[in-house]
This record gives structure tokens, C-alpha cells and sequence, in this order.
């Protein structure tokens, strides 16, 4: 396993060696388009994501700790098989079409000013988390543990209170109103 450090790589220096099994510390990673990108075995620590489009990344094994995406376009990422135990990224103003987060322990997770949609959050631990001024349309919970979220000013979530944690969940109207809708009640 080759180790980089503090290394910064752009659309005019690009990583020489495929991301496969290789160790990224402290690096940046700036406007890069990383289509179909095998990050197997990768582990990725306090690194950042800016700029960059990542779609259908291969991600068995790979380590996201203490990562930062920004104004990132991510399609399709399977982030479900990303180690567990040290996923730790955090999403800002990024949009995310797609993904899996299934099953995975996300607690203090920032989805801050992103677009999320379609993705699936089924059984996963999302508390504490930051999703404020978030879009969520057609993204899935179920089984979700949201106590202690955050949604102020976040949009097009679905989120039925009686399958999903929400207690002490912050959330800001009129988009709150969603939480009445698998209760099968009319507002007037």
C-alpha cells in the first residue's frame, strides 16, 4: 500500500497510480472527474473533495474518515460498503443522486445545503446530524434514527415518524407538515 500525504492533485496534476489500495492522508483533491474509479481497499484520511465529479465508484473496503466533499456531484456512489467502523465524511453543498447509505452509523454526518436525492438511508444512524437547508426528494427512510437531527429549512423529505426515530428532531415549517402525510390526516 502506497501512502501519499499533503498532496494536492487538480485537473493539471492527476494521480499517476490507480486510488485502488493506496493511503491518502491530509490530501486535497480539486475539479476532478472520477467516473467509475476504483477506490477498493482505499483509505482516505482528513482529506477533501472539492469540485469534483464522483459517479459509480467502486467502494468495498475503502475508508472515509474525517473527509470533507464540497460542491462535489456524487451518482450512484454504494457508500454501504465503505468500512464502518471510520466513516466519518461530511457533505457541503454537494449534490448526491443515488446513493446508498444503508446500515451505516452517521452520527454528527453534515449534509448542510446539499441536494439529496433518491438516496437511501434505510436502517442507518443519523443522529445528530446536520441536514439543514437540505433537499431530500424521493430519498428513502426507513428504520432511520434521526433524534437530534437537524432539518431546519430542509425540503422533500418523507420521513413516517412511526418507522423512524425523530425524537427531539429539529424541523421548520411548513415542510414539517410532511410528518402528518403517513398519518392520513387532512390540513386545512
Amino acid at each position: 500500500m502506497k501512502i501519499w500525504e499533503h498532496q494536492t492533485w487538480n485537473q493539471d496534476i492527476l494521480p499517476t497510480e490507480q486510488f485502488a489500495g493506496q493511503e491518502f492522508f491530509a490530501c486535497t483533491f480539486s475539479g476532478l472527474p472520477l467516473i467509475e474509479t476504483d477506490f477498493q481497499g482505499t483509505h482516505f484520511s482528513e482529506c477533501s473533495f472539492a469540485s469534483c465529479d464522483l459517479h459509480m465508484l467502486q467502494m468495498k473496503r475503502c475508508r472515509l474518515q474525517d473527509v470533507l466533499f464540497t460542491d462535489c456531484k456524487i451518482v450512484g456512489v454504494p457508500f454501504f460498503l465503505c468500512e464502518r467502523r471510520f466513516f466519518t465524511p461530511q457533505f457541503q453543498s454537494c449534490v448526491l443522486i443515488g446513493c446508498n447509505f444503508s446500515h451505516l452509523s452517521m452520527r454528527g454526518i453534515s449534509f448542510c445545503k446539499s441536494k439529496v436525492h433518491e438516496c437511501s438511508f434505510l436502517e442507518a444512524d443519523l443522529t445528530r446530524a446536520n441536514l439543514q437547508e437540505t433537499d431530500f426528494a424521493g430519498s428513502l427512510f426507513h428504520h432511520t434514527n434521526l433524534a437530534k437531527a437537524d432539518f431546519k429549512g430542509a425540503r422533500n423529505y418523507a420521513i413516517n415518524p412511526q418507522v423512524n426515530v425523530v425524537k427531539k428532531a429539529r424541523f421548520s415549517l411548513p415542510d414539517a407538515l410532511c410528518l402528518l402525510e403517513s398519518f392520513e390526516v387532512d390540513i386545512f
